[in-house]
């Protein structure tokens, strides 16, 4: 009876000094973000650490954790923030997770696509800041940003044929701007003749910019 009696003293003491866990409300709390899908190079920078970790699907995000995409290739993620709102980020981009409701896009393109009825605040360059409410796509560079009217290839390209594979895709850059190109072949003949070569390049892509 005595060791009964102890055991039980034991367990009431552990359940006393045991923290309360809200079983609706705990991930939210700890974990304001999680990524949803990836592609190509993606990483994330913990609070307060200088070492980056490759990004994977079903990852968390942290308040004040940095997440950045390779501009080479087609690299992007999408994250879900607060369990209701979404924000894809391209190639080339960097943005800070704020809370549940708020994210710093310090450069890159970000499709942000807000909760049904609800907002999401983005800070933009600038100390800019704005609350979104329909699906929006924001380009942030330098100090400047713009909304964008219609969807980047790489975001179409996300959207329509989302692959796992780190090797990305050819990269070019049109106006000042990064535009991935989807990965070809290159067949090349040489013909020597009268020790005078003659090369030719047939090259295929799957898909292209539409700018030149």
């Amino acid at each position: 009876m005595k060791r009964i009696a102890v055991f039980v003293l034991l367990a009431g003491c552990l359940m006393i000094g045991a923290p309360e866990i809200d079983a609706k409300s705990s991930l939210k709390i700890v974990y304001p973000g999680k990524i949803v899908d990836c592609q190509g190079i993606c990483s994330l920078r913990p609070n307060l650490r200088e070492r980056w970790t490759p990004v994977e699907t079903d990852m968390f995000a942290h308040k004040r954790d940095w997440l950045r995409t390779d501009p080479r290739g087609a690299n992007a993620f999408q994250l879900r923030l607060g369990g209701r709102h979404t924000i894809i980020l391209g190639p080339g981009g960097l943005l800070e997770v704020i809370d549940e409701q708020t994210v710093s896009l310090i450069r890159g393109e970000a499709e942000i696509t807000p909760a049904a009825k609800g907002s999401i605040t983005v800070r933009l360059p600038g100390e800019k800041k704005q609350k979104i409410r329909k699906v929006t796509i924001v380009r942030a560079v330098d100090n400047s940003f713009e909304t964008l009217k219609r969807e980047p290839n790489w975001l179409k390209y996300f959207k329509g044929t989302v692959t796992h594979e780190s090797m990305g895709s050819l990269i070019a850059k049109v106006e000042g701007r990064n535009l991935p190109l989807t990965l070809g072949y290159h067949k090349v003949t040489v013909d020597i003749r009268d020790q005078i070569a003659r090369t030719v390049i047939e090259e295929s892509f799957v898909n292209h910019t539409n700018a030149r």
